[in-house]
């Protein structure tokens, strides 16, 4: 029902209905549904309500020719009404209820169109600065954004651009397709740029051949390993492996080696290309649960490892922690698990398992990871196992030039930080988080507390202490009398009475003044701001200036009164500012 609510359309069409967010998708469809149905030069405002033809006082023309004429006008008429009753019906069907607000009232289709296209289409300069600001600046971000969906949005900002008037031309459409690629893509740009004719298609199509190349690279140099250090078998009572003499079974069942042209195993765990895979004879010591940690060591005396790294390891069965003290719920395994590392012959064991909370980085943000680990106090270093991300729902995304993240849903959840072969964790760092929780709040008198908090109340100030951290307050100390609370409370009278003389009609009394330095300056170069504001209306018009200069200010009033003269049939008659020196000189003389 939900979905039926926000699509409407005929028997043959269902488009959503028009938001606060999807008026550039709306307008497009219900325009193509308009004109097919001979409807969208009236809504657009070509096609205007048919008018009565004049009344004639003339003797020599005959009734009948009269009564033709009229006929005709009824007859078009009609036609007029019931086109507009139909584009009508069409726009206001397809609007939702938060957004049909803003053609309440209104009959005349051309004017709901054009109401709807200045309230989520508007076409203004700040608007146009705003649109090219977003299209010359975008760049692909490799961690979030495939290259499909990137040139989409390229073509979306494009589009936006000219719809508001402004002419892009393909020499500048190349550019800014070719700059907002990442540095991946260099060789590519570099081959295109040096091409004597190339068209934004060209451009495009050659970029989404070369990530299908890049993704298919990256795929086919993770899908065979060249070493495979450790085979988790799974032996017989007798210490024997099981082999496949008596049948394929579960996942094994359709797979084929090419390498040694047998059925059950594919190449990458074959034992003929892989001795090392092949499990040794006369282990009698097997465990079904055996855990796999590719990168870990042993301890020795002289390891120092802080105990808020994480490394990532694609190896690692498990996740994998030798600090007991991490560990916020803890379980002792009924029976001990071997965990076998990538040193030979040396292997560790998991004695327990529970849950470790790390406080991750991805990028300005700071998250908090519940990692379930198995604790192995031979391991050297915590290891986060990729397998069992995946298995989470995570993503482990690895890039050339941008390194290893992992993501959840396409939301950045951490980052990595590189060392050697190794991707760590990118952790809060585990002292900072100490010094932080042995941190004591002092107790302070409520009235330091009174001025932080912006002259709270006393009784809001201790409600506060029990609502939150790191407020505590002398409970024997009170704020008494607060002079600037008392001066803020205070009503003052105006300091001039009101004009007895108010201006009566439009411009008859025009106030101005400048306002400035800006800082920063405006996209445009400005740092001065001059304000013009009518009387009689309220209205305000703003213009930007570089300078405070007398001359310029000369220049903007002059653009000021051509524009409201000819727009309201008036003149300025007083003009009132504050006597500074930008209105002496120039604007002086001419005035």
């Amino acid at each position: 029902m939900d979905d039926e609510r926000n699509t409407t359309g005929s028997s043959t069409y269902h488009i959503d209905k028009l938001t606060e967010t999807n008026y550039r998708s709306w307008a497009q469809q219900l325009r193509w549904i308009l004109d097919e149905r001979d409807l969208w030069e009236l809504v657009e405002g070509k096609e205007v309500k048919p008018v009565p033809p004049q009344a004639t006082t003339s003797t020599g023309e005959s009734t009948s020719a009269v009564t033709t004429e009229m006929q005709r006008h009824q007859d078009e008429l009609s036609a007029w009404l019931k086109k507009a009753k139909k584009a009508r019906s069409i726009i206001g069907s397809s609007i939702s209820a938060s957004t049909m607000v803003y053609v309440e009232g209104i009959d005349n289709p051309a004017e709901m169109w054009r109401v709807l296209s200045e309230r989520f289409n508007p076409i203004t300069k700040t608007t146009l600065l705003q649109v090219i600001k977003q299209f010359m600046t975008i760049k692909m971000d490799e961690a979030v954004d495939t290259m499909e969906a990137h040139l989409q949005k390229v073509q979306r900002l494009k589009r936006r651009v000219e719809e508001q008037g402004e002419a892009i031309s393909e020499n500048i459409y190349n550019a800014i397709l070719l700059s907002s690629v990442p540095e991946t893509y260099h060789v590519a740009v570099s081959i295109l740029e040096s091409q004597e004719q190339l068209t934004p298609t060209i451009i495009i199509n050659r970029l989404l051949e070369e990530s299908r190349k890049l993704d298919d690279g990256m795929e086919n140099s993770g899908g065979k390993s060249k070493t495979a250090l450790f085979s988790n078998t799974k032996p017989r009572k007798s210490g024997k492996s099981v082999g496949n003499k008596s049948g394929i079974k579960g996942s094994k069942k359709g797979l084929h080696c090419e390498a040694c042209n047998k059925d059950g195993h594919s190449e990458d765990s074959c034992w003929t290309l892989h001795p090392e895979l092949k499990p040794k004879k006369g282990r009698k010591d097997g465990n079904k649960d055996a855990k796999i940690a590719m990168r870990a060591v042993t301890k020795s005396a002289s390891t120092t490892t802080d105990d808020q790294q994480w490394y990532v390891d694609s190896g690692a069965s498990d996740h994998f922690s030798p600090y007991k003290h991490l560990f916020e719920t803890y379980e002792t395994l009924a029976k001990p698990v071997e965990i076998e590392t990538s040193k030979e012959g040396i292997n560790g064991q998991g004695i327990g398992k529970g849950l470790i909370t790390v406080e991750v980085i991805a990028g300005s943000k700071i998250n908090v990871l519940s990692i379930e680990a198995v604790y192995a106090p031979d391991l050297d270093s915590n290891l986060l196992s990729t397998t069992t991300l995946l298995d989470k729902g995570f993503e482990v995304s690895m890039k050339p030039r941008i390194g290893a993240k992992i993501l959840k849903n396409g939301v950045l959840i951490a980052d990595t930080i590189r060392e050697g072969k190794l991707f760590r964790l990118k952790t809060v760092q585990h002292s900072a988080a100490k010094a932080v929780t042995k941190c004591e709040t002092p107790i302070e008198d409520i009235n330091v507390w009174h001025g932080r908090l912006g002259h709270l109340g006393e009784q809001n100030i201790r409600k506060l202490q029990s609502m939150a951290d790191g407020i505590r307050v002398n409970p024997k100390t009170t704020i008494g009398i607060c002079e600037d609370c008392q001066s803020g409370r205070q009503c003052r009278h105006p300091n001039h009475e009101p004009s007895k003389h108010p201006a009566n009609e439009i411009l008859g009394r025009v106030f101005s003044d400048l306002c400035g330095p800006i800082t920063p300056a405006s996209i445009g170069g400005n740092n001065y701001a001059l304000l013009f504001i009518d009387e009689k209306t309220g209205m305000a018009w703003i213009y930007g200036l570089k300078t405070k200069k007398s001359m310029e200010v000369l220049s903007k009033f002059k653009e000021f009164k051509e524009n409201v003269e000819l727009e309201s049939g008036k003149k300025i008659k007083i003009l009132r500012t504050d006597g500074g020196g930008e209105y002496e000189k120039h604007m002086e003389n001419y005035l």
